[in-house]
C-alpha cells in the first residue's frame, strides 16, 4: 500500500502463502527450487506481479490491452530471475479478478 491507496499490482499474504505452498509442490528438488546458475536454495519473491511486453510479429511493442502476469522468483546470491505465469499457479487473486471480469462479461 502506498500513500493509504492499495497497489493492485501487490501480491496479499494469501497469494505468497500460495506461491510458496505450490513451489514446494512442484519443485524436483524434495520441494526445493535449485537456481540454475549457482546452485543455491535461496530466493526472494517479489511481492508485485509483473507481464512481459508484448510484441508484434515485426518486433514492434503493443501498448495496453491483454496482460500476461506472472510472479517473480530472485536468487538472492546470484540474482537469477525465474517467472511463472500467475494463472498457472492459481494465484487467487488474479483467478478472483479474471472471474469478476467474466461475469461482468456475461452481464
Amino acid at each position: 500500500m502506498r500513500g493509504g491507496v492499495a497497489d493492485p499490482s501487490e501480491l496479499s499474504q494469501e497469494d505468497q502463502q500460495h506461491i510458496i505452498a505450490w513451489l514446494k509442490e512442484k519443485a524436483a528438488e524434495g520441494g526445493e527450487v535449485v537456481c540454475s546458475v549457482c546452485k543455491h536454495i535461496d530466493w526472494g519473491l517479489n511481492i508485485h506481479l509483473v507481464a512481459p511486453p508484448r510484441t508484434t510479429i515485426k518486433g514492434g511493442m503493443l501498448m495496453g490491452g491483454v496482460a500476461y502476469p506472472h510472479i517473480m522468483l530472485t536468487c538472492t546470491n546470484c540474482g537469477n530471475t525465474l517467472f511463472f505465469n500467475a494463472i498457472a499457479v492459481k494465484l487467487p487473486s488474479v483467478l478472483n479478478a479474471k472471474k469478476k471480469e467474466e461475469s461482468v462479461a456475461d452481464g
